[in-house]
């Protein structure tokens, strides 16, 4: 398919332009927090979104080891591949992490460290949270009319 071939080019340009790279997780991020993500840091780096696959093709045709992209790709569920010329790694990560934000959970998400919920009244009245806590796994139930 021609759109992989583009992709892979443009992977092995941004690999072999000297530049700072970074490897980012981009799992769970709204499309519209990654379009506001990319026009806020449009003028000081590039991001590029690709199947880990061609990611791999792209890291092998420069000559890197395997092994090396293997560790980067650890933590991250959906990578993206992220360039700066005028940054050094520290810079970078300092802008990457500005731009950083919550969401709330969504079923089927899994927390990225332990959550621990004490038994107690919530002081909610009744209605559809009961429900949203249910759907994460943790038994809620009317008592005393909260």
């Amino acid at each position: 398919m021609p759109w992989k071939k583009d992709t892979v080019s443009n992977l092995v340009d941004l690999l072999q332009s000297g530049d700072t790279l970074a490897v980012i997780d981009i799992h769970g991020v709204p499309a519209g927090a990654m379009i506001g993500m990319r026009k806020d840091l449009r003028g000081s780096m590039k991001i590029q979104v690709a199947k880990k696959q061609l990611m791999k093709i792209a890291w092998d045709q420069c000559g890197y080891k395997a092994d090396q992209l293997e560790k980067l790709f650890e933590s991250a569920v959906q990578p993206a591949l992220v360039s700066s010329a005028s940054l050094n790694s520290f810079a970078l990560f300092t802008e990457l992490k500005k731009t950083e934000a919550g969401r709330a959970a969504k079923p089927g998400d899994i927390a990225p460290y332990q959550i621990v919920v004490e038994k107690m009244d919530t002081g909610m009245p009744p209605g559809p949270i009961v429900g949203d806590l249910n759907s994460v796994g943790i038994p809620a139930k009317i008592m005393g009319g909260s």
